[in-house]
């Protein structure tokens, strides 16, 4: 074992989904996934960053597109993967999110697979 992998302690993930205001975008649903990912991984990952969520009464555009912003910057971290909740197909942020990490080689999987 090389001293980076000594290093290590656990992995990243960057949990996308569906926004405040579409179906499973609320900010409940996604402290309850990253707990459950924390418990069944027993601390093998430490780290499950979700992104900033919108208001559900916050429509337009240019808000929209500053909230964004915020969410892809986030996802410039280092994180060892993408963690898709249910729903993300649905959700125009979330598809963006996936497409863009698809595109830079970052690991994509349902949050599930994590367990």
């Amino acid at each position: 074992m090389n001293e980076s992998s000594e290093r290590r302690e656990f992995t990243k993930l960057y949990l996308s989904g569906p926004t405040d205001g579409e179906p499973g975008g609320d900010r409940k649903t996604y402290e309850r996934i990253a707990d459950a990912i924390w418990f069944k991984s027993k601390g093998r990952v430490g780290g499950v960053t979700p992104p900033l969520t919108g208001n559900p009464y916050i429509i337009e555009e240019e808000q929209w597109l500053s909230m964004m912003q915020h969410r892809i910057s986030k996802m410039m971290e280092p994180f060892d993967g993408i963690a898709m909740m249910d729903g993300w197909e649905e959700s125009r942020a979330a598809r963006i999110e996936h497409d863009l990490a698809v595109a830079l080689g970052i690991p994509v999987k349902p949050w599930r697979e994590y367990l």
